[in-house]
């Protein structure tokens, strides 16, 4: 898996996941200037194709979605028409 960080494209170098809690963590790795950063995220689903992500630098994650810290990305699955 990879990700878009800081503008660059990262290879994710290992993850966890408690989808357990609600909303869930996603909590993964990245190697970013020679360090290993761990980034940690709330994901929540919206709807069947709609889901909520923020993504927080910190080493503390809060226990719900808030505007103080952390990036908000809404993630949409399109669907394709086959012939």
């Amino acid at each position: 898996m990879f990700i878009v960080y800081a503008g660059e494209k990262r290879e994710i170098i290992s993850y966890e996941a408690d989808f357990s809690k609600s909303p869930a963590w996603f909590d993964f790795t990245v190697k970013h200037n020679d360090k290993m950063l761990k980034l940690k995220s709330l994901i929540y689903l919206l709807e069947d194709d709609l889901m909520k992500w923020q993504i927080f630098e910190s080493e503390t994650r809060p226990a719900y979605f808030t505007l103080d810290k952390g990036e908000t990305l809404y993630l949409k699955r399109l669907k394709t028409l086959l012939n």
